[in-house]
């Protein structure tokens, strides 16, 4: 197992997003385990995971109107 630095990865996690994908991860929101790197974007939302062995899980989120929810 390697522990990768934060911007490894990084490099990692846009190894395996979409084209048309646009969250940017964010050091100061993200957080290193013991397992790994969860990636989050400046809204402070979990946009990925890159793990020690080499696994690489990328979310996406819609962001919604709030007064959608007051409707």
């Amino acid at each position: 197992m390697k522990k990768h630095t934060f911007s490894e990865a990084v490099d990692l996690f846009y190894s395996r997003v979409p084209e048309d994908y646009t969250k940017i991860p964010i050091e100061e929101h993200s957080d290193l385990r013991m397992g790994g790197w969860i990636i989050r974007d400046a809204n402070n939302m979990v946009i990925g995971w890159v793990g020690r062995r080499g696994d690489v899980t990328v979310y996406n989120y819609e962001d919604r109107p709030l007064k959608n929810y007051l409707e």
